[in-house]
């Protein structure tokens, strides 16, 4: 069981994991299935990579903001 402090996390990453996995897998691979396509194509594959890995970043901070702030430090009452 947990304690008062620790707190189970569940699948709050799953969308994090899935947004690295289209850009650092699934991106690069439909590039390497539609054959060469010039820069263009590069070039928006790589945009796109770019704006996962930035909402990943987004999502991965919301969820820890949600999840870590039992880990700070209380604040001391006097």
């Amino acid at each position: 069981m947990f304690s008062v402090q620790e707190r189970s996390i569940g699948t709050k990453y799953t969308q994090t994991v899935t947004l690295l996995l289209l850009a650092f897998v699934f991106v690069p691979a439909l590039v390497l299935i539609t054959g060469p396509g010039g820069y263009g194509s590069m070039t928006t594959a790589m945009a796109g990579s770019a704006l996962l890995i930035a909402w990943a970043g987004h999502t991965w901070r919301n969820q820890s903001n949600l999840t870590i702030s039992s880990i700070a430090a209380a604040p001391r009452r006097r």
